[in-house]
């Protein structure tokens, strides 16, 4: 029997997808008018507010999507990346309409997502949006009537279906979507949570890493969410290792990669709050411990909190751009954020 993992079904959903757009270059009705609009990566974060020019441009599609247009047609000109685009400018929009508590915001979310062909997306990744669309608009007045009855009415039948769905049913943002708001001195932000650890006194924490990790100046954050676990794979599990990471009470994770060399070399802070102060020791001293060429690590303990720093190459057999000694310099502001 032959088992289909939930990476292999993402990976065919997003083939199905790209077959879908090779298909429809022969068909298309003209010239993206998204052509030359992209966003960099960091500005489809939640866990905090990066400005983007490209908003205006996508703007400006948008508007001019909810007019009196052939709205098949203009979905017809559009690539799968644009498409993309857009969900990048609706999650925006989510984040927008959350800080400046601001429907127009979240009316602007789903008039985005109306315009996509779902046929030529990982259509899961258009549910996540208009979830979270839902959300923000629930949280700032946006009624369901005038959703259902603008961008529902403009998409096509299936893209209506899951924006309908979004805003006539409850969300759960936390159990369905992985999301929970944190309020931060800058506003509202998203932050991902994959599992039940409490964190909330953690949050403050792994946002002042991500700041500091790109404070360093060598790597951009991709990521900073709460984790269910701090992965076996990155100590020795011997039983007293493994029965301190059973123990944590919490556990948050910044993913950070160098720009210049995104995918090939990464860095991982793991931010944790043990049962007791010899539980956190533990895990710092096992992270200490000396490993392979493509793998550097540091391990920092205060108190009942540590925090385990991992920078590795994603190549196998390449070398690793960090050592314990470089990756030392993280340690006194990590500390201080754990004190």
């Amino acid at each position: 029997m032959l088992l289909v993992s939930d990476d292999v079904f993402l990976g065919m959903e997003l083939a199905v997808a790209r077959a879908a757009q090779q298909l429809h270059r022969v068909s298309a009705s003209g010239p993206s008018p998204l052509r030359d609009v992209s966003y960099p990566g960091a500005a489809a974060v939640l866990w905090r507010w990066v400005h983007a020019t490209q908003d205006a441009a996508v703007w400006t599609f948008v508007r001019a999507y909810t007019g009196p247009v052939d709205h098949a047609r203009v979905r017809s000109s559009l690539t799968m990346d644009d498409f993309y685009t857009l969900m990048t400018f609706a999650r925006r929009c989510v984040l927008a309409a959350l800080r400046n508590e601001d429907p127009g915001a979240a009316e602007a979310a789903f008039d985005a997502l109306s315009a996509i062909d779902v046929e030529r997306v990982d259509w899961r990744d258009v549910m996540v949006a208009a979830s979270l669309a839902s959300y923000a608009a629930r949280r700032v007045g946006l009624g369901a009537d005038e959703v259902l009855a603008g961008a529902v009415r403009r998409a096509e039948p299936q893209v209506a279906e899951i924006l309908e769905r979004a805003v006539t049913q409850d969300v759960d943002l936390a159990g369905d979507w992985g999301y929970r708001e944190v309020r931060t001195a800058d506003g509202p932000v998203l932050i991902e949570s994959d599992g039940e650890l409490a964190a909330e006194e953690l949050l403050p924490v792994l946002l002042a890493a991500a700041e500091a990790v790109e404070d360093d100046g060598m790597y951009e954050v991709t990521n900073a969410g709460v984790a269910d676990e701090l992965p076996a794979a990155w100590l020795d599990d011997t039983p007293e290792i493994a029965g301190a990471r059973a123990r944590l009470r919490g556990c948050v994770e910044v993913h950070a990669e160098p720009p210049q060399v995104r995918f090939r070399d990464f860095l991982l802070v793991f931010l944790a709050e043990a049962e007791r102060e010899r539980d956190a020791e533990v895990i710092a001293e096992a992270a200490v411990q000396a490993v392979g060429p493509g793998t550097a690590r540091l391990g920092i303990a205060v108190g009942r909190r540590c925090a385990v720093v991992i920078a590795s190459s994603g190549v196998a057999g390449e070398p690793c751009v960090e050592s314990p000694a470089t990756l030392a310099r993280f340690d006194p502001r990590i500390r201080g954020l754990l004190s």
